[in-house]
């Protein structure tokens, strides 16, 4: 594939690049074609390993008539690339794929258009195939590279665009080989971790023994035999630098400092009980359906339970890491973020720069499921950079990743159900608390901010949020929509006489038009086969 020009590990492009803060309606934002007939898409969306730098390709090289290995991808750059959300909750080919698509369409409505003029041909006559449009009857065309003569498209994603004919398809559902894989067995790849700016220097940061401690004090001496160590303090941020990376980790060990005492999280073994006494900002109910039975039909069953799910490290297997170069007027970040548009606005505000000043680009890093430290170190390295004068790059440690990586919240589920004697489900109720630590904020405050006292969004408190509806029903927290919403129909179709089959209340409670085939059903769940009488249908329930 064609290989992306570099200026100190930043993509550059000629006049037909988008402009800063691109705007995410225009084609422009999202597409270029370049002098040599390739195109480059800007996806504001990131490959984090799930395969979302073949799947782009594919997207827009179907609807512009031309092969993937003639689509340079350019993501997650806040410079280059349009927002379009974070990269989580598998919505990167869901939204960030769709809006390529839509403006891959309008792309080549356009350049039929202008071929059809430059023709002298009914548009309706022309298609584009292998970068070239020509008359679909045969012929000699023009190439896109010739139509566009390196200008932009200067139009607005049309949403009526024709989308190309699924059934036409011949690289869309392809299993086409991952364009980075090659480069990662090699060891080729450049991952944020091995990236290294002229002048850089290495960190690390010290936290705090416990979440809330102040530091009291200092004792510079302690690291004076390491030499090039130097030490920065902004309130209670701690962290040191130096040329060679060794020193700063050595430095990182030896440097001694006092903090307070602190006790700032709750009592791990009442948290169960604590989520559930509040305080609580608001009781929320998302679905409430139906009417439970005014009294229980003979043979029903009543069953509760309750899940718990304490907070956890999402443990990334390589700590997080990140480089900045901050100057007076600008800063560029190097970052493994799933959300670098996300966070332009707060590292502007800490910083202390206007946001079309700030500029994140996104490198392969450590890989995640839910957040890890990337942010963070990006920001360690930001304020470092800043106060140093100089790049920075900040690599995290395990104890660092492990004790201070973004953790997984609390979750407290109350599952009850009723199910009558032919299997089928009177009443479901679902009840859940949990933290709101950043409901409605731009993104997750972060901790080096917070610790040098510098601007920016804060937290809230916990809730309730109750939910009813069609069983089996998924919940707002993975985790346990996983282990709990998927066990419990399992011990009320048990409890059912004659007991049955969980996938019975599956094939019973979700509404389809026709039922599936049993026989595949069985062959991937190995559960005996069952009558179905009376079709499928929804069940309904009620929640208070």
């Amino acid at each position: 594939m064609p290989e992306v020009p570099r200026n100190g590990g930043v993509p550059v492009f000629a006049q037909s690049a988008p402009q800063p803060g691109p705007d995410a309606t225009a084609v422009d934002s999202f597409l270029a074609v370049n002098p040599d007939g390739s195109v480059t898409v800007f996806c504001g969306k990131v490959d984090l390993g799930q395969g979302l730098r073949i799947a782009i390709r594919q997207m827009a090289a179907e609807e512009l008539g031309i092969g993937v290995d003639r689509i340079v991808l350019i993501e997650g750059d806040t410079d280059l690339t349009p927002g379009q959300g974070p990269t989580a909750g598998s919505s990167g080919v869901a939204r960030g794929g769709v809006q390529i698509r839509q403006a891959a369409a309008t792309a080549r409505e356009a350049l039929i258009g202008l071929a059809a003029d430059r023709l002298g041909r009914p548009r309706e006559e022309l298609a584009i195939v292998r970068g070239e449009v020509r008359p679909k009857a045969g012929g000699s065309g023009t190439t896109l590279a010739e139509l566009m003569r390196g200008r932009r498209f200067e139009l607005k994603l049309d949403p009526k665009a024709p989308l190309a004919d699924a059934a036409t398809y011949t690289i869309v559902g392809q299993p086409l080989p991952r364009p980075d894989v090659p480069a990662k067995c090699t060891g080729a790849h450049v991952y944020v971790q091995e990236l290294a700016l002229p002048g850089m220097l290495h960190a690390r940061v010290i936290r705090p023994p416990a979440i809330g401690a102040r530091l009291l004090s200092v004792d510079g001496g302690s690291i004076a035999d390491l030499p090039g160590a130097r030490l920065v303090r902004i309130r209670d941020f701690l962290a040191v630098v130096a040329e060679d990376e060794w020193i700063a980790l050595k430095a990182a060990d030896a440097l001694k400092a006092t903090w307070t005492d602190e006790a700032a999280l709750p009592d791990q073994s009442r948290l169960a009980a604590l989520m559930r006494e509040g305080p609580f900002t608001h009781d929320e109910t998302l679905v409430s359906r139906g009417s439970p039975p005014a009294s229980l039909p003979s043979g029903a069953n009543r069953l509760s339970t309750t899940y718990f799910w304490p907070m956890q490290s999402h443990g990334s297997m390589g700590p997080s890491c990140a480089v900045a170069d901050v100057r007076a007027d600008h800063a560029r970040i190097w970052t493994a973020s799933q959300g670098t548009h996300r966070y332009r606005n707060t590292f502007a505000q800490f910083l202390r720069l206007p946001p079309e000043k700030v500029r994140l680009i996104y490198l392969d890093g450590s890989g995640c499921y839910g957040m890890n430290g990337h942010d963070d170190a990006a920001a360690d390295a930001a304020i470092l950079s800043q106060a140093v004068g100089r790049p920075v790059r900040v690599q995290w440690m395990r104890h660092d990743e492990h004790g201070w990586d973004p953790k997984g919240p609390p979750q407290l589920l109350d599952l009850a159900g009723v199910v009558g004697r032919d299997g089928r489900v009177l009443d479901w109720r679902t009840e859940m608390w949990l933290p709101e630590a950043t409901k409605g904020l731009p993104n997750i405050p972060l901790l080096a901010p917070a610790a040098a006292a510098l601007g920016q969004p804060l937290g809230i408190g916990t809730g309730l949020i109750s939910q009813n509806g069609d069983p089996p029903y998924r919940s707002i927290a993975s985790t346990l929509s996983c282990i709990g919403l998927r066990t419990r129909p399992c011990g009320l179709q048990t409890s059912a006489r004659p007991a049955r089959s969980p996938i019975h209340l599956l094939l019973r409670a979700l509404p389809m038009s026709s039922p599936p085939p049993r026989g595949k059903i069985r062959s991937r769940s190995g559960w005996p086969s069952f009558p179905i009488r009376g079709g499928l249908r929804s069940c309904g329930g009620r929640l208070r």
